[in-house]
């Protein structure tokens, strides 16, 4: 399966050439998969080698997460040398916009920078009449004249951007959205010269606008936000072929930006904030990673009030380009993205750089704690990677021991010990993540006396658990006579009334009977009455 080691292939003048005379960056043996997570005490995997036919992508992880990658220039790249050339080349495998076979890396990379350009020609050069005219969209066209010239104080884009006036432009026009790119790639690292230097940092500036209006116009979804242009520009100059700023560079710089900005849109989507994958379920993930392995540094931050959305924010959504020194972002991307889980990766990464600091925020105030956190203090970026994995593997391999044994965390630490580094700031609330036996035999016996002052605590309350049941069954039986004496007196009573009652009714009806009686004879006593004056009219009437 391993034959001659090739070397790895560069971006030279727009095209990948073999670089044969490379020394190997292998060794003549095959890698060894290794376990995930690695006990300390393995064996350092073997330099990265190269085969004949197909790049191995997990031995390509590890070599680049690693570090072995020569380090980044730390001004402006220089022409590929045959270390330089073998970081663009290895994030492209990474990124997927390589394949592993070598075969087939020619035509990949001749059909995404066909694609790039064709891009660029129907939606730059392409653009409508009146926009036509905006100077930084003829600023951006594939046939416009190269731009040259001393940069300005404020920026070498500073004066194409004072050229535009927005007054009528639609938040929705391509000007607008032109003029936004163009003011945050002025301002992307404003202190390395290969983005400020003349005599081609206005060109490289104007190719890394391009790219980012082609993405946004391609992904009308995601509407542009500040931080893209972060992510684009440590790409940009990774690729980076030399002095002289090439095209073909910004096509391969667009599809790695652009394979990075996809994994991304939940975090640039508003109505995903509160999502899982959005931007604040990514910042709530963080915290509780904090909160998990850090509780007391947890509770500090939250009494001071300093929520993770304060600087989580901009370490998510620029993949902490802004936190440390260029070089240093290309040495943690290398990391980053040989990660088979980037997000994880950032969540682990960004959790570890509290940890860092957590001695300087436990003494510090609100704003002493937002000052660490906002403009990050100068950190060794590989021993930040060191602990961010050795964290990682120590807590999957304590979760596993947890989750097989249904032990104690505190257990499963001593016995997951072999997967415990150095690097580790703090896990579980352990500094180092550090439980020796002796400190879980103090705890099984505290554990020990908690339980046996429980039991005796639980007989003292059967005994009066007891006395009490006495009690109130007496009280019961009281209550219970003294309710039947209330529910006969109650029936008495009853009785009394139904009593009266009917005494009254049979008053009423002989007192009705009486009135009837007296009323027929007073009747008949007036029938008597008139009958006896007839009878008297007639006698009278005869005579």
């Amino acid at each position: 399966m391993y034959g001659r080691p090739l070397p790895l292939l560069s971006v030279v003048n727009g095209s990948l050439q073999d670089l044969n005379s490379v020394t190997s960056l292998s060794s003549p043996s095959a890698p060894a998969p290794l376990p995930s997570p690695s006990p300390v005490n393995a064996p350092p995997p073997p330099p990265f080698y190269l085969p004949s036919h197909s790049v191995p992508l997990r031995a390509l992880r590890q070599f680049a997460s690693s570090g072995s990658l020569a380090p980044p220039p730390s001004s402006s790249p220089a022409p590929h040398s045959s270390e330089a050339c073998a970081r663009p080349v290895v994030w492209r495998l990474l990124l997927g916009q390589l394949p592993p076979a070598l075969k087939g890396w020619r035509g990949a990379a001749e059909a995404s920078r066909g694609a790039y350009w064709a891009f660029v020609r129907e939606l730059v050069d392409g653009s409508p009449d009146e926009e036509m005219q905006s100077p930084e969209l003829g600023a951006l066209k594939s046939t416009a004249e190269p731009a040259v010239g001393e940069p300005a104080a404020a920026g070498p884009l500073s004066d194409l951007l004072s050229k535009t006036a927005l007054d009528s432009a639609s938040p929705d026009s391509d000007v607008f959205l032109l003029h936004e790119i163009l003011k945050d790639v002025n301002r992307t690292f404003p202190d390395l010269s290969f983005f400020i230097a003349p005599p081609h940092s206005l060109p490289r500036l104007l190719s890394l606008s391009r790219l980012l209006f082609v993405w946004s116009k391609l992904n009308k979804g995601t509407r542009y936000v500040q931080g893209m242009n972060e992510i684009a520009g440590v790409v940009f100059y990774t690729l980076a072929a030399g002095e002289e700023e090439t095209g073909l560079d910004a096509a391969d710089a667009y599809f790695l930006t652009s394979s990075l900005l996809s994994s991304m849109v939940d975090v640039f989507t508003p109505s995903l904030d509160d999502d899982e994958t959005g931007i604040a379920g990514r910042i709530s993930a963080v915290m509780s990673l904090v909160r998990l392995h850090d509780p007391s540094l947890a509770d500090h931050l939250a009494s001071l009030q300093v929520e993770g959305q304060f600087f989580l924010m901009r370490w998510i959504t620029t993949l902490l380009s802004r936190e440390f020194h260029l070089p240093d972002v290309v040495r943690l991307w290398d990391s980053l993205l040989a990660s088979v889980n980037r997000d994880n990766f950032l969540r682990y990464a960004c959790a570890t750089m509290v940890f860092t600091v957590r001695e300087e925020l436990l003494e510090a105030d609100f704003s002493g704690a937002l000052e660490i956190l906002q403009n990050y203090p100068d950190t060794d970026v590989d021993q930040l990677i060191a602990s961010t994995k050795a964290l990682y593997s120590f807590e999957t391999a304590v979760t596993q021991v947890v989750s097989a044994k249904g032990c104690r965390v505190t257990t499963a630490m001593v016995e997951a010990s072999a997967y415990l580094s150095p690097s580790v700031i703090i896990a579980f609330g352990f500094r180092g993540g550090v439980v020796t036996p002796d400190l879980v035999d103090a705890l099984k016996e505290t554990s020990g006396l908690i339980k046996s002052g429980a039991a005796s605590a639980a007989k003292d309350v059967g005994v009066m658990g007891k006395s009490v049941w006495a009690w109130g069954k007496q009280a019961m039986a009281d209550l219970g006579e003294k309710s039947e004496r209330a529910a006969e007196v109650r029936r008495a009573k009853e009785r009394e009334r139904l009593a009266r009652q009917t005494m009254e009714q049979m008053r009423r009806s002989n007192a009705e009977k009486a009135d009837r009686a007296r009323q027929q004879q007073e009747f008949l006593a007036q029938q008597r009455e008139v009958l006896d004056e007839q009878l008297q009219d007639q006698i009278n009437g005869g005579s």
